[in-house]
């Protein structure tokens, strides 16, 4: 990033990938920047909980955005989700440089995990900004036990993750990313 911030505003809901992604950046040299956003979905108080923990382990402030009025009550994919947050972090941050970034990965099912996806959001983002800010997705091409495999690589504090979309505090072990933590070990 030649004379561009090199700072970055991580997406982090205290799961796997966003915690991965964090130390990515951390591992770069970036400065790195947590935005948790709670869209009113089931997992989010425990999912804060965890973002929390992570942050306090890293050492860094975490952005709390709180969206009302949504109600997505539900597990698996979120249409739209991954595309609010990253124009809710635009709005939070309306002047920054540098890098939002999200741990979408690929083998995930949804549109918004996608290369297409990231490819039409970093367009959004450079327009917005006139290019003082990018859009990065680290791990589109890595499926989840690339990821992990990163995180052992690099310390990640995998032990303070949660990836449980029913939002209970002990994860249900029955949703999707309950089986993938199940089925890698983690």
């Amino acid at each position: 990033m030649s004379g561009a911030s090199k700072t970055a505003y991580v997406l982090a809901s205290g799961g796997i990938d966003s915690t991965a992604c964090i130390a990515y950046y951390l591992n770069l040299g970036f400065e790195v920047r947590p935005v948790f956003i709670d869209f009113g979905h089931p997992a989010n108080p425990v999912e804060r909980q965890h973002v929390r923990q992570i942050v306090l382990r890293y050492g860094m402030p975490l952005r709390e955005i709180v969206l009302r009025g949504l109600h997505a009550a539900q597990a698996g994919e979120v249409k739209g989700r991954n595309a609010a947050f990253v124009t809710m972090a635009l709005m939070a941050y309306p002047d920054i440089a540098g890098i939002i970034a999200l741990g979408i990965h690929a083998g995930s099912p949804y549109y918004d995990c996608s290369p297409r996806f990231r490819d039409l959001m970093g367009s959004l983002v450079s327009e917005y900004t006139d290019g003082r800010l990018n859009f990065d997705a680290p791990f589109i091409a890595l499926e989840k036990t690339g990821i992990v495999d990163f995180a052992m690589a690099h310390d990640v504090p995998l032990d303070l993750t949660y990836s449980c979309e029913t939002g209970v505090a002990s994860p249900c072990g029955t949703c999707p990313s309950c089986k993938d933590r199940i089925a890698l070990g983690v």
